[in-house]
């Protein structure tokens, strides 16, 4: 604390506190957990593939820098999880619409070939 005269009497002095600046607050090591649509299983987004339904067109297409806009469902990147979402339709209700096997072929051919 610094004391000043005060100016509204000659010779007062007062007492002058100094404005604290807010703490840095740390970032937190926190990692978004994200659900598998076919198992159920909770993971860390990282872990899972996303696909994503696009909000202008409403098609879904596979995500896979996990970046683009609209709702997005996750799948664990195996084949079981990718055979359980066509079986259950899980990926479809999850996304609100129709998904295509096709993209879920390609996305499993993205996967086997090493590209994540």
């Amino acid at each position: 604390m610094c004391a000043s005269p005060n100016s509204s009497r000659a010779g007062a002095w007062r007492c002058v506190r100094r404005k604290r600046l807010p703490k840095r607050r740390k970032r937190s090591p926190h990692e978004p957990i994200r659900r598998c649509a076919a198992c159920r299983r909770a993971a860390p987004k990282h872990d899972l593939l996303r696909f994503a339904r696009c909000p202008q067109s409403r098609r879904v297409v596979f995500d896979p820098y996990q970046r683009l806009l609209g709702r997005g469902a996750y799948l664990c990147p195996n084949a079981e999880c990718f055979r359980l979402a066509i079986k259950r339709k899980s990926l479809e209700r999850a996304l609100k619409t129709k998904v295509d096997a096709s993209l879920l072929d390609a996305a499993l051919a993205y996967l086997s070939q090493g590209m994540r």
